[in-house]
């Protein structure tokens, strides 16, 4: 059980800004952003999730607004994951992994589930969308933590 002060500590930016590791946050974030261009490649998931979003090739590259934008939430999620890692003290990489993990599944995927089910999304494509968000917050929380 935590202690009253102990709570206190853990909900005061300046406890984090001192701690958080800020390079490590734009490695992970890249790793993460550079993941989505993997992931989402035609020889990966990119052409069963155009096909899933009825697009075509020529349809996903008319605009660097999707890419500035997503880069920015990777950089937001990275972000939030070092804070996470410093407030819960996670000392290992298995750890890290394990919030990425639980973070990905029970916040991120879940969250996603009300958007499959209202939108209309395939199975298919809930499970591209969702899938590369939970091995990109793993991945991120690994490199984040390599670095305390």
């Amino acid at each position: 059980m935590l202690q009253t002060n102990t709570l206190f500590i853990m909900l005061d930016p300046a406890f984090y800004l001192n701690e958080i590791h800020y390079l490590a946050v734009v490695v992970a974030t890249l790793a993460g952003f550079f993941l989505g261009m993997l992931w989402y490649a035609t020889p990966v998931f990119g052409s069963a999730w155009m096909k899933e979003l009825g697009l075509k090739k020529e349809d996903t590259a008319s605009s660097l607004v999707p890419l500035i934008v997503t880069f920015i939430v990777t950089l937001i999620l990275a972000f939030s994951l070092e804070v996470l890692i410093i407030g819960l003290d996670i000392t290992s990489v298995q750890g890290a992994a394990f919030l990425g993990l639980f973070v990905g599944i029970f916040l991120l995927a879940t969250n996603m589930l009300s958007d499959y089910l209202y939108s209309g999304w395939s199975k298919k494509l809930f499970l591209i969308q969702a899938g590369y968000r939970v091995v990109m917050l793993i991945i991120m929380a690994a490199i984040l933590n390599l670095w305390r």
